[in-house]
């Protein structure tokens, strides 16, 4: 019998893209005749623009119109791909139009361009992102910058206890569930595969068409991999697309174990309705956060099953990954199934970006991914954390990210699928893979930028400030502290702090915050991004709000 891994983990979703363009009443010049003052009236429409400061040593300078404060929005960092730079894009945008307002007198003006600013990220509405670190731990939102799962069909099939398939995320109504798209309730086995009426899933375990939850576990990890986002309810889930497709398989003893045959005919479930279905499901990827041995027996290995073992062969060879949680036992112990042939193991990092005390290590993980403290949907219709973890929530967070990389490149194959997962990885612990952390911990923004790109090279994606603590409690004298590598490590510190809009919120002299905009009250909860500058460069970040209202 197969166990689940007990742990769970809650989660619901929603989309905000970090719209657009430049920064308001604000302009790069570069003089041919520099005016004598820092004021300067415009030619033809009496409006007055004052020198904000000079912009590196070429002669640029930032102007602004006269009276008005900088309200920055900023650019989506998928648009600035082609130089994969991160600082204002200073002389690039529609000069010309920014040149008719000044005029185009050659004698006066060199050029004149907006002054565009973007930032990383793209950051759902739902108002448990801000507590989410896991998101910003395998920069979500950068990588949904580019795909949030809506290029293609994508289908995650969750081999669990089931899923609630009532809930504002994951239902129907909210266009989560997978529904089948030849049968119809009442209409019998329209399309032949041998089950009445499997109109979105299946209950293998009691052999009918309502695959409900019976215990929370498969909602909880339904919730992690592609609950729906941007909706303004509960949290954010890896793919935004991707419909979920609930195939249970738990219901003896509590709800707590499954059968062999019942794992094999959900396999092969998913694996006919990712050909028979093809056009409306897309391609599909399968979590499974269960596996032998399970936490009541750690010290007991458990053999191999050559019919399992087959159907996972027969879920790869019609490319169809398959993820498996590695196990909460923190031992070497083999599990299966993450430990068979071609299925890829996940094991579990915490707050800190270390290794949980119980994720199970050995040559089955493949990758890891936060699996500690994740937030998301219940069974009972709310949202929560109920201080379970485990690998069983490092998985769908992984398998999300699988669907991902299939909207994006909807023939790719599982082992290509399997190369930008590990390409993309931060790499912890000893150099290269290990037998704690696989490859490294699951990065979305790199993983993303190989499945549109195909290369990181040229790619720095590592060079970004930090704040701690993150999440950051505001108030009662609290300061979350700002860190930037050791190449932008200099004197003359600036911060400025923006919220998910790109307004400027507050701007610092030091390395340092309280939480608090220009006005000095306190922000409220969220998510915030901050530039670190020093007279040796600049970096970026995120820290996540919690003001406690």
């Amino acid at each position: 019998m197969r166990r689940i891994f007990h742990s769970f983990m809650w989660m619901l979703a929603s989309p905000f893209l970090l719209s657009a363009a430049h920064v308001p009443d604000e302009i790069l010049i570069k003089w041919a005749n520099p005016p004598a003052s820092s004021t300067w009236t415009v030619p033809g429409s009496g409006a007055t623009i004052v020198k904000v400061k000079s912009v590196g040593t070429s002669g640029l300078e930032l102007w602004r119109v006269a009276g008005q404060k900088p309200v920055e929005t900023v650019l989506p960092y998928a648009a600035a791909q082609a130089d994969q730079t991160r600082k204002r894009l200073a002389v690039s945008g529609p000069a010309a139009q920014a040149a008719a307002l000044f005029g185009s007198d050659p004698a006066v003006l060199s050029y004149a361009t907006n002054d565009y600013r973007y930032l990383l990220g793209r950051v759902p509405n739902d108002p448990l992102v801000a507590s989410q670190y896991h998101l910003d731990m395998i920069r979500a939102f950068a990588g949904w910058e580019f795909d949030i799962g809506n290029s293609t069909p994508t289908t995650i099939a969750i081999i669990d206890t089931g899923v609630a398939i009532d809930h504002v995320d994951l239902s129907s109504a909210s266009g989560k569930i997978w529904i089948n798209p030849v049968d119809v309730p009442g209409g019998g086995d329209q399309d032949g595969n041998g089950r009445t009426d499997d109109f979105w899933g299946w209950d293998f375990a009691d052999n009918d068409n309502n695959p409900a939850d019976c215990l929370g576990h498969g909602t909880l990890v339904a919730s992690a991999a592609g609950a729906a986002t941007d909706n303004g309810t509960g949290a954010a889930g890896v793919s935004w697309g991707a419909k979920i497709l609930p195939l249970k398989i738990f219901s003896a003893f509590g709800c707590n174990s499954a059968s062999t045959a019942d794992i094999i005919a959900a396999i092969d479930y998913a694996v006919w309705v990712s050909t028979a279905h093809r056009s409306y499901t897309g391609r599909t990827v399968i979590n499974l956060s269960l596996g032998c041995p399970g936490s009541d027996a750690c010290g007991a290995p458990c053999p191999p099953n050559n019919l399992e073992e087959d159907a996972m062969a027969r879920a790869l060879a019609n490319n169809v990954p398959v993820i498996a949680a590695k196990g909460n036992c923190g031992n070497s112990v083999a599990v299966i199934p993450s430990d068979y042939a071609g299925v890829f193991g996940v094991g579990a990092t915490n707050r800190t970006d270390s290794l949980a005390s119980f994720s199970s290590i050995g040559s089955g993980v493949d990758l890891v991914a936060p699996g500690v403290d994740i937030l998301g949907a219940n069974r009972n219709g709310g949202f929560g954390n109920n201080g379970d973890d485990g690998t069983s929530f490092s998985a769908p967070i992984v398998a999300g990210a699988a669907a991902l990389i299939f909207s994006v490149l909807p023939a790719a194959t599982t082992t290509q699928v399997f190369n930008i997962l590990t390409g993309g990885a931060d790499d912890l612990g000893s150099a290269g893979r290990d037998d704690q952390f696989g490859h490294g911990r699951l990065n979305l923004l790199k993983s993303m930028r190989l499945a549109r790109y195909g290369t990181l090279s040229g790619f720095d994606a590592t060079t970004q400030a930090i704040a701690l603590p993150n999440p950051f409690k505001a108030g009662d004298n609290r300061r979350a502290t700002f860190s930037v590598p050791d190449d932008v490590v200099g004197p003359n510190i600036k911060v400025q702090v923006y919220d998910v809009s790109g307004s400027l919120i507050r701007e610092l002299e030091s390395a340092s915050w309280d939480g608090k905009n220009e006005n000095g009250f306190l922000v409220a909860s969220g998510v915030y991004i901050f530039e670190v500058k020093t007279d040796k460069g600049s970096a970026r970040g995120r820290v996540i709000v919690d003001a406690g209202e």
